[in-house]
């Protein structure tokens, strides 16, 4: 799946098969996620394991103060509802409309990260609208304080993109451990996982007015 696009249909399809006649015959699948699992048990993997994107609870243990501290370096007002978005900045991973409903909710701020494609649209949007805050790329050691100091995570990416159907981010598990509520589009082990923890919004599709409603519904701190 992660192929699609970038080689010919014959040699993914060929890649699909030698897959199929080799997982027949290995002592142990390791895999990242548990619905990526049960596919590969309908292909014949005898035994296998999960090993996934978990995060270390220890890494996400912040203070509130620490995090208050991080959100006035930013200039962000405590009563403020912060959505944090680090992530790559491709098309596919659904910014232009979390940026556009940013705009329309007010006091709500972003915090948002990486580099791609769009970092001009994001620098762009994050000069004129002051609760749109462009960090730049986030080094891995940096992202618990960014994703602890917000109060809502969000995960975009296209769900017709063939991968997303097994998708388990590292984004999902990073709110996880921070405790943080997620909002995601419906697809993937992420959209399973929130549905069941009830642990955040999925979104029905990527609209500007659908995040929109997310934002709002989220606002209830008892909600969060």
């Amino acid at each position: 799946d992660m192929l699609e696009g970038s080689v010919y249909h014959t040699l993914q399809r060929a890649l699909v098969w030698l897959e199929i006649f080799l997982i027949r015959r290995i002592d142990l699948l390791i895999t990242v996620g548990e619905k990526l699992r049960r596919h590969f048990a309908t292909l014949g993997a005898q035994n296998s394991v999960v090993v996934g994107n978990w995060k270390r609870l220890e890494d996400f243990s912040r203070s509130e103060e620490e995090n208050n501290t991080l959100r006035r370096q930013l200039s962000i007002p405590e009563s403020a509802m912060v959505i944090v978005c680090i992530t790559q900045l491709f098309v596919d991973r659904k910014l232009e409309e979390l940026l556009q409903a940013v705009d329309l909710v007010p006091n709500v701020y972003l915090i948002i990260g990486g580099k791609g494609a769009l970092e001009g649209i994001v620098r762009t949007c994050a000069a004129n609208n002051p609760r749109i805050h462009y960090v730049g790329f986030v080094q891995a050691d940096d992202i618990p304080a960014y994703t602890c100091a917000g109060d809502v995570v969000y995960y975009g990416f296209d769900p017709d993109n063939p991968n997303a159907r097994f998708s388990a981010p590292n984004k999902l598990f990073e709110a996880l451990a921070a405790g943080k509520p997620l909002i995601t589009g419906d697809f993937g082990e992420i959209a399973e996982v929130v549905r069941t923890a009830s642990c955040g919004i999925v979104l029905k599709r990527y609209g500007v007015q659908q995040i929109c409603e997310a934002l709002e519904q989220l606002r209830e701190d008892k909600l969060r």
